[in-house]
Formats: structure tokens, C-alpha cells, sequence
């Protein structure tokens, strides 16, 4: 027979362990908390691929987006926004660069991954993708079990390289740091008094849209992976908090280029850009004073930082390589993403029949001329630029 010490143990013992259990337990963030959350994010150093304004944008392609927190929702433990993609059985999760911990030193994180890790089973996903958030919780997500470092989902990628400028206190003192030549491009453009503004109107939209696509077209390059349709709403949701601006440039009232731009609490990000070159002629380029205007009005929001994108392939004639090296930013690579394989026979199906499938396809039949990115003048995404 039990000894009452015994009972009263086993009841403790059992209460200690549902409440471990519910401190780590993941709950679902409704669509009308969102704009609270981005808040709180904002004060975080969270990317903004773990924003809702991001990664709502998404549903305009048939993807479905999903958040989540741990913990209290006054003091939350961990946030995360998921893409969801596909129907059973073919259901998979996208996570960039999150999940977000508000303090990982402080908790227990691993719990905290093995509760998601439960969730992603809940929902029926048969593997999820992991991309570097932070560097600590993205080394955890190496040790689950039945990780394994892949790209498993090729058609929605986060860029792995960054060049990142460090701003500083005041204008005067950041354009200091840049090259001489990108400070003389700044004032020329200055003193020639380009009608710079800030815009989220459809008519705007369009404008520019055009714009990019007609020098996407000229170069012979591919704009965007994204279609159009995703950068008009993440404008949308992103310019009601100051996340995305769209930047307009013009002279004698013409359009003469076009910038899009997004943030999060430290990073403000040049996503899309591109330069009329007809109607700009012999003028100076105002390209570097509306990054530089991009960034100013990143700082005023906490950014210390600006992403100007990727590096291109510096082994070829790279245009844009040269042009962004005399912001003198700093490259940062991330590592390749992590695969959580959740069932093993459908990712397998997955990978070795559907997406071997795709790839020999695209090999045969879907095989692109078109350039990489080689001018500064030209229009890009970050994403696209590796």
C-alpha cells in the first residue's frame, strides 16, 4: 500500500510536470492581435521575415500564414510565423529566420522547440524548413532529431547573403563612412534637387512596377521570383506601421527611378530598385542618395543597420558589386537552411519524386537565359541576388 508521502509526491511530482507542460505550450495568434504583435516585435531584434506584414503578403499566392506564441501573452517566451504550403500529403511549414525567442538566455529552449516541434506534427506538416534567425536557437533546431541541412523547398527561398552598412548618430558622420566616390554621387544628386517622396498609392505602385519591369526587360533579367501581386500587398500592410516604403524619384515631373524598401526593429532592407536610364541621360543617378534617404528614415525607426543586398557573382562583370562596395558594407552568409523531416515517407516522396520531378523538368524545359543582376541602375530583389 501507498504511504500518504507517497501519494502527496506523486501528485506534486504530476503537477510540477503539467505546469512545465503548459508554460511551454504554443498557442495561435488571432488575426485581430497581429497588429500588437508586430508591435512588440518592433522592439525586438526579430527580422522581419518573422513579421505579419511579411508573411500575410504570402496568401495572395496561395500560401497560407499561420503565428503562433509560447508562454503568457504578456510576457511571451517565443513567437513564430509559419508559410504554410500545400494540403495533406504534401503539407510542409516555412520558417525564416524565427522562431523568435524574446530572451533565450533565460529560458528553456530546448522544451520550448520540442512543444513547436509537436505543434508542426498536430498540424500535419511533413517536414518544416528552418532559415537562420538567431544563432543560438538555430543551433538547437541542428540537434532535433531528424534535422538535416537542406533546401528542401526551392520555390520560396530567404536570400543567405546580406551587406550590411552600419549608420551612425547623425547623415553628416554615416556618409562619412562610405567611399569617396558614392559621397560625391550623394551631393550631386543633392545639389540637382530630385523631387524625392515616400508613397503607397496604387497609381504610385503602378508607376513603378512599370518602371522595374521595363528595365528588367531591357537587361534581360528576371525582375522577381515574387510577383507582382506579392509586393503590392506587403506595401500595403507594411506601409500602415512604417515597415515598407516605396520611394519615388523625379525630375521636372518625370519618373526617374524607383525604390522598395522594408524594415523591422534593427534592419531597414532595399528590396526592389531600378533607374530609368533614357530619361535620365547625363544627369547624376540619384540611386545612392535614395538609399541613403532609405536609411536615414530607417534610423529614425531604431535601424543601425541597412541591408543593400546581396554581392551578385563578383567574379564577372558585376556592376552592382561595385556600386554597393562603396557603401563599404560589411557581407554576412548565412548557413544553409535546416530540414525538420516530420514524416519520412512523404518527404522522401517528396524529394525524390516530386522534387527530382521539377528538376529535371526545369533542366530540359524551363533552362533561363536571362541574366543575373549587372548593373546598379538596374532593378533587383535581395533575394534573388546570391
Amino acid at each position: 500500500m501507498l504511504s500518504q508521502h507517497s501519494i502527496t509526491s506523486n501528485k506534486s511530482e504530476k503537477s510540477k510536470n503539467l505546469k512545465k507542460s503548459n508554460q511551454f505550450l504554443w498557442r495561435e495568434v488571432s488575426r485581430s492581435e497581429l497588429k500588437d504583435w508586430s508591435a512588440k516585435l518592433e522592439l525586438t531584434s526579430c527580422s522581419y521575415r518573422q513579421f505579419p506584414f511579411w508573411v500575410s503578403a504570402y496568401e495572395v499566392q496561395n500560401y497560407k500564414s499561420r503565428f503562433f506564441y509560447c508562454g503568457d501573452e504578456d510576457k511571451p517566451i517565443a513567437f513564430v510565423a509559419i508559410i504554410e504550403v500545400g494540403t495533406s500529403p504534401f503539407r510542409f511549414g516555412l520558417i525564416d529566420r524565427g522562431p523568435y525567442f524574446f530572451a533565450p538566455e533565460d529560458v528553456d529552449t530546448s522544451s520550448c522547440l520540442l512543444s513547436l516541434t509537436d505543434l508542426f506534427r498536430k498540424l500535419g506538416y511533413a517536414f518544416v524548413r528552418f532559415t537562420q534567425g538567431q544563432e543560438s536557437v538555430f543551433s538547437e533546431i541542428r540537434d532535433l532529431k531528424g534535422v538535416e541541412q537542406i533546401e528542401p523547398y526551392p520555390f520560396c527561398r530567404d536570400s543567405r547573403n546580406s551587406m550590411l552598412i552600419e549608420q551612425k548618430e547623425d547623415d553628416a558622420e554615416t556618409i562619412s563612412s562610405f567611399s569617396e566616390t558614392a559621397r560625391k554621387r550623394i551631393r550631386r544628386a543633392i545639389r540637382f534637387n530630385y523631387d524625392i517622396s515616400s508613397t503607397n498609392t496604387d497609381a504610385d505602385f503602378e508607376k513603378a512596377w512599370q518602371l522595374f519591369e521595363n528595365l528588367a526587360s531591357k537587361k534581360g533579367f528576371e525582375l522577381s521570383p515574387k510577383p507582382k501581386i506579392f509586393w503590392r500587398e506587403l506595401l500595403k500592410q507594411g506601409a500602415a506601421n512604417n515597415f515598407a516604403r516605396l520611394y519615388l524619384c523625379s525630375y521636372q515631373g518625370e519618373l526617374i527611378a524607383a525604390q522598395l524598401h522594408v524594415r523591422d526593429g534593427e534592419i531597414c532592407e532595399a528590396m526592389l530598385a531600378a533607374l530609368d536610364l533614357d530619361i535620365l541621360g547625363e544627369n547624376p543617378s540619384p540611386a545612392a542618395l535614395m538609399f541613403f534617404t532609405g536609411m536615414r528614415f530607417g534610423y529614425e525607426f531604431g535601424c543601425g543597420h541597412f541591408n543593400i543586398g546581396g554581392p551578385g557573382d563578383p567574379t564577372r562583370n558585376n556592376h552592382l558589386f561595385d556600386f554597393k562596395r562603396k557603401f563599404k558594407p560589411t557581407l554576412h552568409v548565412a548557413p544553409e537552411p535546416f530540414c525538420l523531416v516530420l514524416s519520412p515517407h512523404r518527404y522522401r516522396l517528396w524529394m525524390n519524386v516530386v522534387l527530382r520531378g521539377w528538376r529535371a523538368w526545369r533542366y530540359r524545359f524551363g533552362k533561363s537565359n536571362k541574366k543575373t543582376l549587372t548593373s546598379p541602375d538596374a532593378s533587383s530583389t535581395n533575394e534573388e541576388v546570391k
